[in-house]
């Protein structure tokens, strides 16, 4: 029982018979220190009463315990001032009704809490009795165990050595081959992916070669794990029938068979780990090439017609501009035809240019030169073009590019147009 219950009775019996307490008082110190150690407000009016009238003094080192359990002796220091105080101790019995009341229900709630402490021990008893009988039947199990055991080292044959031996060292042997052979994949060079002319079909038949080598790799490792689970099914069948073996036979104990066959098993999962490994590298390997593949022969039709609009300087006013045009006619090599027409002052002109490209995943840079005519009032004027421009595919066949152009006449009077746009371009 708390300290905190014996003084809520105490509060009560000092409310009840108050004109009757004749102890010393607390001082004001003494309330703020149990106050301060107080488990809730709602204790703090009891704990106030019962120190305040010296009924609950603490220890000598000037704490409570309010949270802490009671013992006999404490609860006499506690209950002794009341006693006092009810002259119980004269053999004097109040007639005060209301304070019987209080003492009477103060009682029956301490009989229901050592009720409930009886009923708990009571309950604990049981607990332990029951981990008593499991604790004997689980040291009669082990028993048992340590009788099997012995019974199997005790036997005249544990195990047939001479026909495990070779097997577990074939296995060894194929889980070192199966090391080295990793050990050669982990430490190859990654194919190279920054050369742009380097030959696809090389590329494609390197990724070919790998892929069959893992596939090769997992059909070992499988293999072996199947070989590893036959031959503990076989130890297993040995040691079951371990009193029909030969004693002819040289014997080895189970103990040593069985550590390298752990070793066994553990190399097994090293090397399922390495190959796991393994294959991350060659998905980012195959991302790579996936990466060269599409630089080197990128998803996209060389034919091309794109249509834009250019504004001009110094004439100023805005040209429509047609090309229909292929990038790949000997490779980066493409050729383009061009129309321009003006919405303002500049004249209708034709013109053809030789270009290059440059790829970059979707982006497309490009540069061309090229010779054309203007179609002027007073005739035919001759002029050369060079352009440079940015290409980006949105998606398969369209795309949008945005360009500069220049052109020089050659009529002798050094005068020239340039014009910046930007249109849509769609690939076949």
């Amino acid at each position: 029982m708390h300290r905190i219950v014996i003084t809520a009775v105490a509060a009560l019996l000092v409310g009840t018979a108050a004109a009757q307490i004749r102890v010393a008082s607390a001082t004001p110190e003494d309330v703020a220190r149990a106050l301060a150690e107080s488990p809730g407000p709602w204790a703090e009016a009891a704990i106030e009463l019962v120190v305040g009238r010296g009924l609950y003094i603490g220890y000598p080192d000037g704490s409570f315990g309010w949270r802490d359990d009671i013992t006999r002796a404490e609860m006499a220091v506690v209950i002794a001032p009341l006693v006092r105080a009810y002259g119980l101790e004269d053999g004097w019995v109040t007639q005060d009704a209301e304070a019987l009341a209080v003492l009477r229900a103060a009682a029956e709630e301490l009989r229901a809490d050592l009720a409930g402490l009886a009923a708990l021990v009571a309950e604990q008893g049981a607990t332990l009795e029951g981990l008593a009988g499991a604790l004997g039947r689980s040291e009669a199990e082990l028993g048992a165990l340590r009788e099997a055991v012995s019974v199997l080292q005790a036997a005249p044959a544990a195990l047939d050595a001479a026909a495990l031996r070779p097997e577990i060292e074939a296995l060894e042997a194929r889980v070192a081959d199966l090391e080295g052979q990793l050990q050669e994949l982990g430490s190859a060079a990654p194919p190279p992916v920054a050369e742009p002319a380097a030959d696809e079909e090389a590329l494609q038949h390197r990724l070919r070669t790998v892929e069959a080598r893992l596939v090769e790799e997992r059909d070992a490792r499988d293999r072996l794990a199947a070989e590893v689970a036959e031959l503990a099914e076989r130890i297993g069948a040995l040691e079951a029938g371990a009193h029909d073996a030969r004693p002819s036979v040289a014997l080895v104990p189970l103990s040593e068979l069985d550590v390298r066959l752990v070793g066994v098993n553990e190399r097994l999962a090293a090397l399922e780990e390495r190959l796991a490994a393994v294959e991350e590298t060659l998905g980012e390997h195959a991302a790579r090439l996936a990466r060269l593949e599409q630089r080197l022969l990128p998803e996209r039709a060389p034919f091309y017609v794109s249509l834009a609009v250019y504004g001009s300087s110094p004439d100023g006013g805005l040209i429509g501009h047609a090309v229909v045009g292929h990038d790949a006619v000997v490779g980066n090599l493409g050729a383009r035809v061009s129309v321009d027409v003006g919405f303002d002052r500049v004249p209708m002109a034709v013109s053809g240019a030789l270009t290059y490209r440059s790829t970059l995943d979707q982006a497309d840079g490009y540069a061309g030169l090229g010779l054309g005519a203007s179609f002027e009032p007073a005739g035919t004027a001759m002029f050369g073009e060079m352009l440079v421009g940015v290409s980006y595919r949105l998606f398969r066949h369209v795309g949008v590019y945005v360009e500069g152009r220049y052109r020089p006449y050659f009529d002798g009077s050094g005068a020239g147009l340039s014009a910046l746009g930007t249109g849509l371009r769609l690939s076949f």
